[in-house]
């Protein structure tokens, strides 16, 4: 079988609007924190495509924006953007705690876990690591 664990790549992480928002959004009630999600991620995502499309800057200008925004990095359809939008958001902005990852932090859990073939990749903000058992 083949693990695939992930964690925020340190330090491109920390340059993510999501750290603005934390110390307010850390603090809120979770269902409060979620109806705010639900209410303001579907205003705001229309806003980061529409920036993602402007030439050259696009990708970085749309990360601006403090809403999950997958057009063009996952097949989904329309339906299924806006409800990534809301959950990924509300990830972003209701863990108490994170503390982003190097390389070599990840390839170790998960050569430590007694996997073969370990291959660590960063994937836009995340560091993905795989790991097969032989």
């Amino acid at each position: 079988g083949e693990i695939v664990v992930d964690a925020y790549a340190w330090p491109i992480a920390y340059l993510h609007p999501r750290h603005l928002l934390r110390p307010f959004t850390r603090r809120m009630e979770r269902e409060r924190l979620y109806r705010a999600v639900e209410r303001w991620a579907p205003r705001l995502l229309p806003v980061s495509r529409a920036l993602k499309r402007t030439p050259a800057l696009g990708e970085y200008l749309a990360r601006l924006v403090p809403v999950a925004n997958y057009e063009g990095l996952l097949p989904l359809s329309e339906e299924q953007l806006g409800e990534w939008a809301v959950l990924d958001t509300f990830d972003w902005l209701s863990p108490e705690y994170e503390k982003p990852q190097r390389a070599d932090a990840v390839r170790g859990w998960v050569a430590a876990a007694g996997l073969g073939q370990v291959n660590v990749e960063r994937i836009r903000g995340l560091f993905v690591g795989r790991g097969r058992k032989e």
